[in-house]
């Protein structure tokens, strides 16, 4: 069994806070929401999704403001990111520390 150490203080945000639509076209696209309301996050910390596809190097990173005011960017086009599977990663990131 392979035991994960966490030395960063990373938490967890569950699956269901987080809702993303993929709209298909030329190029693709998505819509996302995301739900922090009740984890104990910093309010000024950053809030950034990024994309990426099975067998791709390409990842995309999207500004979605901070966790007291989440506000998507305009432009969430999937630009690169070719593959059918596309996956999402949530990043909360305190930028006032190193």
């Amino acid at each position: 069994m392979i035991k994960r150490m966490n030395f960063t203080g990373r938490k967890r945000i569950p699956r269901n806070r987080v809702g993303i639509q993929i709209y298909d076209g030329a190029p693709r696209r998505f819509d996302a929401t995301v739900d922090l309301e009740g984890i104990s996050l910093l309010p000024d910390a950053a809030v950034v999704l990024e994309a990426t596809c099975a067998r791709s190097t390409v990842v995309q990173r999207y500004e979605f403001g901070t966790v007291a005011g989440i506000q998507p960017q305009p432009d969430r086009t999937l630009r690169g990111i070719d593959g059918d599977n596309v996956y999402f990663t949530l990043k909360i990131i305190d930028r006032s520390e190193r």
